[in-house]
Protein backbone atom coordinates (compact mmCIF):
# COMPACT_ATOMS: atom_id res chain seq x y z
CA UNK A 1 0.00 0.00 0.00
CA UNK A 2 1.49 4.09 -1.07
CA UNK A 3 0.53 6.63 0.70
CA UNK A 4 -0.62 8.17 -2.71
CA UNK A 5 -4.65 8.42 -3.04
CA UNK A 6 -6.60 6.38 -4.98
CA UNK A 7 -9.80 8.35 -4.01
CA UNK A 8 -9.64 11.79 -2.50
CA UNK A 9 -12.85 14.09 -1.15
CA UNK A 10 -13.35 17.46 -0.24
CA UNK A 11 -16.11 19.73 0.88
CA UNK A 12 -18.28 17.24 -0.54
CA UNK A 13 -21.91 17.71 -0.78
CA UNK A 14 -25.48 15.57 -2.21
CA UNK A 15 -28.96 16.37 -1.58
CA UNK A 16 -31.58 14.84 -3.87
CA UNK A 17 -33.15 18.45 -4.23
CA UNK A 18 -30.51 21.08 -5.70
CA UNK A 19 -32.46 24.22 -5.78
CA UNK A 20 -32.68 23.78 -1.53
CA UNK A 21 -30.22 23.52 0.49
CA UNK A 22 -32.57 22.66 3.63
CA UNK A 23 -31.16 20.12 5.92
CA UNK A 24 -33.68 17.46 5.79
CA UNK A 25 -32.82 17.30 2.18
CA UNK A 26 -29.14 17.03 2.28
CA UNK A 27 -27.65 13.21 2.29
CA UNK A 28 -24.23 13.81 2.60
CA UNK A 29 -21.96 16.67 3.83
CA UNK A 30 -17.91 15.19 4.23
CA UNK A 31 -15.62 17.78 4.72
CA UNK A 32 -12.93 15.25 3.89
CA UNK A 33 -12.03 11.85 3.13
CA UNK A 34 -8.96 10.21 1.70
CA UNK A 35 -7.77 6.78 0.85
CA UNK A 36 -4.51 5.59 -0.21
CA UNK A 37 -3.77 3.32 -3.51
CA UNK A 38 -3.98 -0.28 -2.11
CA UNK A 39 -5.75 0.22 0.76
CA UNK A 40 -9.05 -2.43 1.95
CA UNK A 41 -11.67 0.06 3.55
CA UNK A 42 -14.81 -1.00 5.71
CA UNK A 43 -17.48 1.76 5.03
CA UNK A 44 -20.11 0.95 7.90
CA UNK A 45 -23.47 2.76 7.82
CA UNK A 46 -27.11 2.24 8.78
CA UNK A 47 -29.88 2.02 6.75
CA UNK A 48 -30.47 5.17 5.02
CA UNK A 49 -27.25 6.78 5.95
CA UNK A 50 -26.43 7.78 2.25
CA UNK A 51 -23.96 4.88 1.72
CA UNK A 52 -25.31 3.27 -1.49
CA UNK A 53 -25.25 6.90 -2.58
CA UNK A 54 -21.62 7.50 -1.81
CA UNK A 55 -21.25 4.57 -3.85
CA UNK A 56 -22.59 5.90 -6.54
CA UNK A 57 -20.74 9.53 -6.29
CA UNK A 58 -17.41 7.44 -6.28
CA UNK A 59 -18.54 5.45 -9.23
CA UNK A 60 -19.32 8.44 -11.47
CA UNK A 61 -22.88 7.79 -11.43
CA UNK A 62 -24.23 10.96 -9.90
CA UNK A 63 -22.35 14.27 -9.26
CA UNK A 64 -22.27 16.22 -6.13
CA UNK A 65 -23.68 19.20 -5.69
CA UNK A 66 -20.51 21.04 -4.33
CA UNK A 67 -17.04 19.63 -3.66
CA UNK A 68 -14.49 17.60 -4.82
CA UNK A 69 -14.43 13.97 -6.15
CA UNK A 70 -10.78 13.27 -7.25
CA UNK A 71 -10.19 10.11 -8.36
CA UNK A 72 -6.63 8.62 -9.41
CA UNK A 73 -5.81 12.43 -9.43
CA UNK A 74 -8.44 13.05 -11.85
CA UNK A 75 -11.14 15.64 -10.57
CA UNK A 76 -14.90 14.16 -11.83
CA UNK A 77 -17.19 15.95 -10.06
CA UNK A 78 -17.34 18.93 -13.18
CA UNK A 79 -16.94 16.52 -16.24
CA UNK A 80 -19.48 15.28 -18.30
CA UNK A 81 -21.26 11.94 -18.10
CA UNK A 82 -19.56 10.36 -20.89
CA UNK A 83 -16.36 11.21 -19.69
CA UNK A 84 -17.49 9.54 -15.63
CA UNK A 85 -18.88 6.49 -18.04
CA UNK A 86 -15.57 5.92 -19.51
CA UNK A 87 -13.69 6.64 -16.91
CA UNK A 88 -15.65 3.85 -14.81
CA UNK A 89 -15.38 1.61 -17.47
CA UNK A 90 -11.77 2.08 -17.39
CA UNK A 91 -10.56 2.49 -13.72
CA UNK A 92 -13.52 0.90 -11.53
CA UNK A 93 -14.68 -2.13 -10.93
CA UNK A 94 -18.08 -2.90 -9.21
CA UNK A 95 -19.54 -5.64 -7.14
CA UNK A 96 -22.91 -4.81 -6.73
CA UNK A 97 -25.61 -7.24 -3.95
CA UNK A 98 -27.44 -8.35 -7.23
CA UNK A 99 -24.72 -9.92 -9.13
CA UNK A 100 -26.53 -9.43 -12.36
CA UNK A 101 -25.10 -11.74 -14.38
CA UNK A 102 -26.32 -12.55 -17.47
CA UNK A 103 -27.91 -16.61 -17.76
CA UNK A 104 -27.58 -17.17 -21.73
CA UNK A 105 -23.56 -16.63 -21.40
CA UNK A 106 -21.21 -19.33 -19.84
CA UNK A 107 -19.03 -18.14 -16.75
CA UNK A 108 -16.03 -17.30 -18.94
CA UNK A 109 -18.44 -15.05 -21.17
CA UNK A 110 -20.09 -13.30 -18.17
CA UNK A 111 -16.44 -12.55 -16.61
CA UNK A 112 -14.57 -10.89 -19.54
CA UNK A 113 -17.93 -8.23 -20.18
CA UNK A 114 -16.00 -5.39 -18.95
CA UNK A 115 -13.10 -5.96 -21.60
CA UNK A 116 -16.27 -5.71 -24.43
CA UNK A 117 -16.34 -2.22 -23.00
CA UNK A 118 -12.84 -1.16 -22.00
CA UNK A 119 -9.86 -1.23 -24.34
CA UNK A 120 -7.47 -0.34 -20.91
CA UNK A 121 -8.79 -3.09 -19.28
CA UNK A 122 -9.06 -5.43 -22.09
CA UNK A 123 -5.42 -4.86 -22.91
CA UNK A 124 -4.01 -5.52 -18.94
CA UNK A 125 -6.42 -8.61 -18.74
CA UNK A 126 -3.83 -9.46 -21.81
CA UNK A 127 -5.66 -12.81 -23.21
CA UNK A 128 -9.35 -11.94 -21.70
CA UNK A 129 -10.71 -15.58 -21.80
CA UNK A 130 -7.37 -17.27 -20.09
CA UNK A 131 -6.92 -14.58 -17.41
CA UNK A 132 -10.73 -14.80 -16.85
CA UNK A 133 -10.23 -18.63 -16.77
CA UNK A 134 -7.15 -18.41 -14.40
CA UNK A 135 -9.78 -15.75 -12.26
CA UNK A 136 -12.34 -18.42 -11.58
CA UNK A 137 -9.89 -21.03 -10.80
CA UNK A 138 -8.53 -18.73 -8.02
CA UNK A 139 -11.97 -18.25 -7.09
CA UNK A 140 -13.08 -22.21 -7.02
CA UNK A 141 -14.76 -22.46 -9.79
CA UNK A 142 -12.97 -24.25 -12.03
CA UNK A 143 -15.68 -27.07 -12.68
CA UNK A 144 -17.88 -24.57 -14.00
CA UNK A 145 -16.01 -22.53 -16.26
CA UNK A 146 -17.81 -23.58 -20.08
CA UNK A 147 -21.32 -23.87 -18.79
CA UNK A 148 -23.99 -21.03 -19.30
CA UNK A 149 -25.26 -19.40 -16.33
CA UNK A 150 -28.61 -20.88 -16.68
CA UNK A 151 -27.33 -24.51 -16.46
CA UNK A 152 -24.34 -24.49 -14.43
CA UNK A 153 -26.94 -24.49 -10.96
CA UNK A 154 -24.29 -22.35 -9.09
CA UNK A 155 -25.69 -21.57 -5.40
CA UNK A 156 -25.67 -18.09 -4.39
CA UNK A 157 -22.14 -17.57 -3.26
CA UNK A 158 -20.89 -19.34 -6.77
CA UNK A 159 -22.51 -16.52 -8.20
CA UNK A 160 -21.06 -13.65 -6.00
CA UNK A 161 -17.68 -15.29 -7.03
CA UNK A 162 -18.57 -15.06 -10.84
CA UNK A 163 -19.57 -11.48 -9.89
CA UNK A 164 -16.39 -11.03 -8.27
CA UNK A 165 -13.77 -12.32 -11.58
CA UNK A 166 -15.51 -9.81 -13.57
CA UNK A 167 -15.40 -6.81 -11.45
CA UNK A 168 -11.60 -7.78 -10.68
CA UNK A 169 -10.81 -8.63 -14.83
CA UNK A 170 -8.23 -5.85 -16.01
CA UNK A 171 -7.34 -5.16 -12.94
CA UNK A 172 -9.16 -1.91 -12.58
CA UNK A 173 -7.29 0.50 -10.20
CA UNK A 174 -10.43 0.58 -7.86
CA UNK A 175 -13.20 -1.79 -6.54
CA UNK A 176 -16.68 -0.57 -5.03
CA UNK A 177 -18.76 -3.49 -3.81
CA UNK A 178 -21.96 -2.92 -2.25
CA UNK A 179 -22.83 -4.90 0.13
CA UNK A 180 -22.48 -8.04 -1.97
CA UNK A 181 -22.04 -10.42 1.24
CA UNK A 182 -25.83 -9.90 2.67
CA UNK A 183 -27.28 -13.21 0.99
CA UNK A 184 -24.24 -15.44 2.72
CA UNK A 185 -24.25 -17.22 5.07
CA UNK A 186 -21.09 -16.90 7.54
CA UNK A 187 -18.52 -19.17 6.76
CA UNK A 188 -19.24 -18.72 2.51
CA UNK A 189 -19.35 -15.00 3.53
CA UNK A 190 -16.20 -14.91 4.87
CA UNK A 191 -14.02 -17.57 2.53
CA UNK A 192 -15.36 -15.08 -0.11
CA UNK A 193 -13.94 -11.73 1.40
CA UNK A 194 -10.95 -13.69 1.87
CA UNK A 195 -10.39 -14.46 -1.48
CA UNK A 196 -11.46 -11.02 -2.16
CA UNK A 197 -8.75 -9.38 -0.47
CA UNK A 198 -6.48 -11.90 -1.76
CA UNK A 199 -6.79 -10.80 -5.46
CA UNK A 200 -6.88 -7.08 -4.37
CA UNK A 201 -3.96 -6.96 -2.44
CA UNK A 202 -2.03 -9.36 -5.20
CA UNK A 203 -2.70 -6.60 -7.85
CA UNK A 204 -2.77 -3.31 -5.38
CA UNK A 205 -6.35 -2.51 -6.31
CA UNK A 206 -8.13 0.07 -3.69
CA UNK A 207 -11.25 -1.64 -2.44
CA UNK A 208 -14.54 0.29 -0.69
CA UNK A 209 -16.61 -2.43 0.70
CA UNK A 210 -19.66 -1.24 1.80
CA UNK A 211 -21.98 -2.75 4.56
CA UNK A 212 -24.28 -2.25 7.65
CA UNK A 213 -22.96 -5.35 9.08
CA UNK A 214 -19.94 -4.52 11.72
CA UNK A 215 -18.64 -8.53 11.83
CA UNK A 216 -17.06 -8.21 8.48
CA UNK A 217 -14.60 -5.35 9.74
CA UNK A 218 -11.76 -7.40 11.06
CA UNK A 219 -11.51 -8.10 6.66
CA UNK A 220 -10.36 -4.71 6.43
CA UNK A 221 -7.36 -2.16 6.78
CA UNK A 222 -9.00 0.28 8.10
CA UNK A 223 -12.99 0.98 8.93
CA UNK A 224 -14.57 4.43 7.80
CA UNK A 225 -17.97 4.77 9.93
CA UNK A 226 -19.97 6.92 8.19
CA UNK A 227 -21.41 8.45 10.38
CA UNK A 228 -18.50 10.20 11.75
CA UNK A 229 -17.68 11.59 8.57
CA UNK A 230 -21.04 12.92 7.44
CA UNK A 231 -22.36 15.95 8.83
CA UNK A 232 -25.72 15.24 7.93
CA UNK A 233 -27.95 12.86 10.22
CA UNK A 234 -29.40 9.32 8.55
CA UNK A 235 -31.78 10.13 5.99
CA UNK A 236 -33.61 8.34 3.52
CA UNK A 237 -31.18 7.41 -0.02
Amino acid sequence: MTNTAAIELKQLKFAWKAKDWKAKEIVLDIPQLQIPKGEQVFLRGASGSGKSTLLNLLGGLMSPQQGQIKLLDQALENRSQRFRDRFRADHIGVLFQQFNLLPYLNLVDNVTLPCRFSTLRRQKAGNPEATAKQLLEALGLAQYIDRPIQTAELSIGQQQRVAAARALIGQPEILLADEPTSALDSDTRDQFLSLLSEQCAKHQMTLVFVSHDVSLSHHFDRVIDLSEINQVEATPC
